[in-house]
């Protein structure tokens, strides 16, 4: 207990600490050095990683909407089924349904808020792009009225954005004839068509799916 510690030598110190760096440093230009990186799964997967183009939110949006309509449609097809409609014609009244249903949510929404309603020809035409790919330099119409600083903040803004979200959806899921007729009639009337309406234009049972 009382010995004294002596003070540490210095230059021996750094001694030891450059030996303990020219250990660490890798000869990448040896090639047995090289090979073995070259096999690291970890360093492989963060090189390629790198060479990949990030989305942006737009791109991301989209993707994510051809994702989700595909899940939509695969539990459509596993639900029960009315006896009265074809198989086809029973999924698309489904899809149909539901986006009258949140449309007639969004105009309630939209007047609480006293907010102005999104552009449904717009969000047809966006929605009905999507089937030449998801990778596109145009910005979203949806997004862009979307993103107002509310999303993710204000509780009813967020009914209001998964309702047109839902719209969307259904739109991209409409067949293209359809989709021209819809359009037509939104550019004449300016408003949605009742249910009955949306159910009797269907094309035939061929042209479904």
């Amino acid at each position: 207990m009382g010995d004294e510690v002596a003070d540490p030598d210095m230059n021996m110190l750094a001694q030891q600490e450059n030996e303990f760096i020219e250990d660490d440093i890798i000869d990448i230009k040896n090639p047995e050095v090289a090979a073995e990186l070259s096999e690291d799964p970890v360093r492989l997967y963060l090189r390629e990683i790198g060479q990949v183009k990030l989305l942006d939110s737009d791109s991301e949006f989209r993707l994510a909407t051809i994702i989700e309509a595909s899940r939509l449609i695969t539990t459509l097809r596993r639900r029960h089924q009315t006896h009265e409609l074809s198989f086809e014609c029973s999924i698309y009244h489904s899809i149909l349904g539901e986006m009258h249903t949140s449309w007639e949510r969004l105009l309630e929404d939209a007047e609480r808020l006293h907010y102005e309603l999104p552009d449904l020809g717009l969000i047809l035409t966006e929605a009905q792009a999507l089937h030449a790919g998801w990778q596109s330099d145009a910005p979203s119409y949806l997004r862009a009225y979307l993103d107002n600083g509310h999303w993710g903040v204000d509780q009813l803004w967020d009914n209001l954005a998964r309702n047109v979200y839902s719209v969307f959806l259904s739109l991209y899921l409409c067949p293209l004839k359809y989709a021209e007729w819809l359009l037509k009639h939104l550019n004449q009337d300016q408003r949605l068509p009742n249910l009955r309406s949306l159910y009797r234009n269907l094309p035939p049972d061929e042209s479904l799916l």
